[in-house]
């Protein structure tokens, strides 16, 4: 993520970056960095390194079948539904109005009922 920390400083209160730096044992740049994940997944539990691995593993799982799609591989085995848990988690902790509207906008589920058992 790319934003000045110059400007993060700036907008904390002197309360606020204190409590970022008690986190995060006094550094700045790791309060920064906790910030930054923050406010653009300001709807993601837990403890930080546990979010930065939580988010990563979703964008990885996306970004594998962004490929698959992109070049044409086969994506007719692939367990879909755990790539639609890992795109309603990502949208669900950067705004929860936009993840649940984009849950009643997907026809996903309607087709993966219809999808024949090839086993």
């Amino acid at each position: 993520m790319s934003i000045d920390p110059v400007k993060i400083e700036q907008r904390l209160t002197p309360d606020r970056l204190s409590s970022y730096m008690d986190v995060t044992g006094g550094s700045l740049p790791q309060a920064l960095d906790l910030y930054k994940w923050n406010i653009t997944f300001p709807n993601l539990g837990g403890h930080p390194g546990e979010r930065r691995e939580m988010v990563e593993r979703a964008i990885e799982r996306l970004w594998f079948l962004r490929n698959r799609i992109g070049h044409h591989e086969p994506i007719h085995t692939r367990k879909i539904e755990g790539d639609i848990t890992s795109m309603t988690s990502l949208l669900e902790w950067i705004c929860r109005d936009t993840s649940a509207w984009a849950t009643t906008q997907r026809r996903v589920q309607e087709i993966l009922l219809q999808r024949p058992n090839l086993k």
